[in-house]
């Protein structure tokens, strides 16, 4: 079945990530990672549909009437100012404020990848019995792009029996996977306060209604949710991320705002945080003789794996990097829209380690912890793109293994 089965083309890997990596771009402004994903898509001989969800792209390969096993790949980056290492600077970021720090770049790498043995190996989908269908999408890091993509019809026309979805994992070495049993990622909500009071004389407290005293013993309160309100069997978060209010220190302002996040794992507390968090701006009120204006932003469900290809990703990452080297791991407080694919098809994602700690890559040897996502020293060893191809690759072939994928 090719060369490309068992050794990726790890140049041209390397050479697609970099280049991604080099010149990154928000959520929804993914237009020239969109481009190339879809030029080069187009050029292996897929059935490639641009400009859905404004830059996502969905190619397909194989004949129609069979199952199709989907791909979801995310391609945007953040709002990171890239950090300078002995390592990035053939492929550091151009783009000043704006990185590919949790590794969207290796992920659309990686199915990439997957696509380019495919489509040069035709007889590895025809032995399968199967049809694939890829989806790369914009904005997983925030603005649901995979909501929006099933909205303008992206899982349709056909829809995948099944899904799979990969992510970097800085918290394994190379070489290793992570897959959690059911649920794998967190709910995250974003709630907003504004504590409008009375200025004044900062010298005349007593003329006014200080909304940064009020706000202060808010944020105190709200931090009382999690620790005496949520079983200590559950797991949730609450973060305030932003504050702001006041403009000199002799002037009492007449608001102040803040922003938070929730992360939960089911709907009865996800629901109870918000319950608490209005019952305490009411408090606030009554208290400190101010108005508090609570909103809620529904963001990501939870992502809960399907069992069933939890297991079947387990078994084949165990034939290829050995059972020892595929790790349980427990539910991430972090958020992922893959949840939205999750929630209408059997998925799972595949978390893949991709730290090296003699490399110095995800491992601060000087303080002894991992350098994770979302920081501005994240890289990867680009051994893990390799890695990847080979792990879906097998899944392609071992696909009329699930019961519920066969036609």
């Amino acid at each position: 079945m090719g060369k490309e089965v068992s050794q990726p083309d790890h140049e041209w890997l390397t050479t697609i990530r970099r280049d991604l990596h080099k010149y990154p771009e928000l959520s929804y402004r993914e237009s020239r990672t969109s481009e190339k994903v879809a030029d080069i898509l187009v050029d292996l001989g897929f059935r490639v549909h641009r400009g859905i969800a404004k830059t996502g792209v969905v190619a397909t390969l194989g004949n129609s009437g069979v199952p199709y096993l989907g791909f979801r790949a995310d391609m945007d980056a953040l709002p990171i100012q890239e950090a300078e290492t002995p390592l990035n600077g053939s492929y550091r970021s151009v783009h000043k404020g704006v990185m590919h720090a949790c590794g969207h770049d290796a992920n659309t790498t990686i199915m990439l990848g997957v696509a380019k043995v495919l489509a040069e190996n035709p007889d590895i989908l025809s032995a399968a019995g199967i049809c694939v269908k890829f989806l790369f999408q914009p904005a997983e890091e925030i603005g649901a792009g995979a909501k929006q993509m099933i909205e303008e019809g992206a899982l349709e026309c056909p829809r995948p029996t099944a899904i799979i979805s990969v992510h970097m994992f800085p918290d394994l070495e190379v070489g290793w996977a992570g897959l959690s049993e059911s649920l794998s990622h967190a709910a995250a909500d974003t709630f907003r306060v504004k504590v409008v009071g009375k200025g004044g004389h900062a010298a005349r407290p007593h003329q006014s209604r200080d909304p940064i005293v009020a706000a202060s013993h808010l944020v105190v309160q709200l931090q009382t949710i999690v620790s005496r309100w949520i079983d200590p069997l559950d797991s949730a978060v609450l973060t305030i991320g932003r504050i702001a209010g006041g403009s000199a220190s002799n002037v009492i302002p007449t608001q102040v705002e803040m922003e938070g996040t929730i992360r939960s794992i089911n709907i009865e507390t996800r629901q109870l945080i918000w319950d608490r968090i209005q019952a305490m701006t009411k408090a606030c009120e009554l208290g400190f003789y101010v108005t508090c204006l609570a909103e809620r932003e529904e963001g990501y469900p939870p992502c809960v794996n399907d069992v069933r290809m939890t297991e079947f990703l387990k078994k084949v990452c165990s034939d290829l990097l050995g059972k020892s080297r595929v790790q349980i791991v427990p539910p991430s407080m972090g958020a992922e829209d893959f949840s939205y694919y999750a929630s209408m098809v059997p998925g799972a994602i595949l978390r893949l380690g991709c730290a090296n700690l003699s490399k110095g890559i995800c491992r601060d040897t000087e303080n002894h912890s991992v350098i994770g996502l979302h920081n501005a020293n994240f890289d990867i060893d680009e051994t893990v793109l390799g890695i990847g191809v080979k792990i879906f690759i097998q899944a392609v072939l071992r696909a009329n293994r699930l019961s519920f994928i066969q036609g």
